[in-house]
């Protein structure tokens, strides 16, 4: 796949901002940089570097993370900051959704994907996904 593709599928930006990032010798891949957004890179276990950050492709993303209180469960939160917040941009880029939501109060695991058929696997009722909740009253 082509280097400045691979950049835009993994939430980097747009083909265009992709390969200006190449271009400039913002990518490097085996520790060496890669300045062809055209160049043929196999994806099977690629890691590559971002601005000397390490990104390990994935064709799907999927994500657990620990919601805390005061956050809303929304890509537009209205009161509080969102829990899109709490995620590395590229993932928010790449629109990862949430797996159900939490209340902004509640606290709790949160499932994140961009993997439609296994979101609506976990989410609909009616796949009978069994769910646990604890809750602690005054």
């Amino acid at each position: 796949m082509k280097l400045e593709r691979i950049l835009q599928n993994q939430g980097f930006g747009s083909r265009r901002q992709c390969r200006q990032l190449v271009e400039l010798g913002e990518v490097r891949i085996n520790g060496k940089v890669v300045d062809d957004p055209g160049a043929e890179i196999p994806t099977a276990g690629l890691v590559f570097e971002i601005e000397g950050e390490a990104w390990t492709y994935r064709e799907k993303t999927y994500l657990a993370l620990y919601k805390p209180a005061g956050f809303e469960c929304s890509h537009e939160p209205k009161h509080h900051r969102g829990v899109y917040s709490l995620l590395p941009h590229p993932l928010v880029v790449r629109n990862v959704q949430s797996v159900g939501r939490l209340d902004v109060d509640t606290t709790g695991l949160l499932l994140f994907s961009d993997d439609g058929a296994f979101i609506h696997n976990l989410s609909s009722p009616k796949k009978h996904v069994p769910k646990i909740y604890r809750a602690e009253l005054a």
